[in-house]
């Protein structure tokens, strides 16, 4: 039977917290998922279980996984049946409908590709730390999915701590999360998600990433979103949310229509689809270059009716399908409305083309008719700290161009970079002490 820290003989109050051991890999349920005792017909204390069991209580439970891989639908290798596993829905995902806390010790929760690994609702606070979230999707029914790993409801509120949400594949939006809640995601990859829909997409072939929706409200720090496919939004999705990034890595996302590593839309006022980076590297990633579409833009970032405000970035060395077409669709960033896209001074910036409004005495930029500015970093691997980043080299335009300027504004110089390295250092030698733009500090 799993460990209840905090529990006596009598079952603590209802509204006590407490903290359920999970002690089982096998995937099943509680036999009294109200009696806050996490135990099932096999005695022991499972991750589904242990869910049951801190929705049912008043919330802010913690869940203590022991390390190892929680294959959700299985019980000693054996696949099981939906009503089997989770006969309150049929299905095989871990529904959280209350507050709670889950410690992974470096485990992985393979959804087995069933359905979403987790489906988060109710209003509820939930917090992941330190375990790998993959394998989420249905092969069953796989265009009823979305958030293959995360499927994040309005009015709830997710962190994501050293989390890794790698390999999850749907047909439907946010192949790795759709988010309609308030989503935070520090020190943590988003990668190789990939949406399946045919080349020819539609509505729902969106984010492979992540699907950032609605009431969306989204904070990326210090994290990567590397390698994800889908037909628009290749690593990450606005659909008229609100989207902050900073310190972080967008990189090796494709998109097969427009917005390689991001697609940002709004309705045109100020107050659907707002996006801020700073401090970010957008590097690698792009808007599919075969065949002959207009609509292939923005490898980088493609805007449409929404706001960009942008300082202290990286955005260069993304393709899209510009070399087979008219000239003004350039490969780093396409906003058809230059207005709505403000620079915020010291971005790094490969191609622009009359797309995106930068301001040449404060940003680096390359311009058509000449060579894009070539970024100079390495390619994308760990350069120290908990996620992959791509590294100034020397001779990057990116050393010591940033601001000077330390304090808590978005766009001020922050107080580490993307790996905790601490900011700002002189990189190039000179006496002088810069932030680097980018995600990475060098020096």
């Amino acid at each position: 039977m799993g460990v209840v820290v905090g529990a006596t003989a009598l079952a603590p109050p209802a509204q006590a917290a407490v903290t359920f051991i999970v002690d089982s890999f096998d995937d099943r349920r509680d036999i009294n998922p109200s009696d806050n005792i996490c135990r099932t017909s096999a005695g022991n204390c499972s991750l589904r279980a242990a869910v049951q069991q801190a929705n049912a209580s008043a919330g802010g439970d913690t869940i203590r996984l022991t390390p190892g891989n929680y294959r959700l639908g299985y019980v000693g290798g054996v696949r099981q049946s939906a009503a089997t596993v989770d006969p309150a829905d049929n299905f095989r995902d871990l529904d959280i409908t209350s507050s709670m806390k889950i410690i992974g010790e470096g485990s992985v929760i393979d959804g087995g590709r069933f359905n979403s690994v987790f489906e988060i609702g109710n209003a509820s606070t939930v917090e992941l730390y330190d375990l790998t979230v993959t394998n989420g999707g249905e092969d069953e029914n796989p265009s009823s999915i979305r958030g293959g790993g995360l499927n994040i409801r309005p009015n709830s509120m997710v962190r994501l701590t050293r989390v890794n949400v790698r390999d999850n594949v749907t047909t439907m939006q946010g192949s790795g999360i759709a988010n309609a809640g308030a989503l935070t995601v520090v020190d943590s990859r988003v990668e190789d998600n990939r949406n399946l829909s045919p080349l020819s997409g539609g509505a729902t072939a969106n984010g492979g990433g992540i699907f950032n929706y609605s009431t969306g409200l989204l904070n990326i720090d210090r994290s990567t979103i590397s390698n994800n496919l889908s037909f628009r939004g290749g690593g990450i999705y606005n659909d008229y949310g609100e989207v902050t990034i900073t310190n972080s890595t967008i990189s090796g996302n494709t998109a097969r229509n427009s917005g390689g590593g991001i697609l940002n839309r709004g309705d045109g006022t100020a107050r659907k689809g707002n996006l801020g980076i700073a401090f970010s590297t957008i590097v690698g990633n792009q808007a599919n270059v075969s065949g002959a579409d207009p609509q292939k833009v923005g490898g980088g970032i493609a805007n449409f009716s929404a706001h960009v405000h942008m300082g202290g970035s990286i955005l260069a060395g993304n393709e899209d399908n510009r070399s087979h077409l008219n000239a003004a669709f350039a490969p780093d960033c396409h906003s058809p409305d230059t207005s709505r896209f403000t620079s915020h001074g010291y971005n790094v910036v490969g191609l622009i083309n009359g797309r995106c409004v930068f301001e040449p005495r404060f940003d680096k930029t390359g311009s058509d008719g000449a060579a894009p500015l070539d970024p100079h970093v390495g390619v994308l691997t760990y350069n120290g700290g908990g996620t992959a980043t791509r590294k100034p080299l020397t001779g990057s335009p990116a050393v010591d161009f940033g601001s000077s300027v330390t304090s808590s504004g978005l766009f001020d110089c922050p107080a580490t970079d993307q790996r905790g390295v601490s900011r700002p250092r002189d990189g190039d030698s000179n006496g002088a002490v810069f932030c680097d733009s980018g995600a990475v500090e060098i020096g």
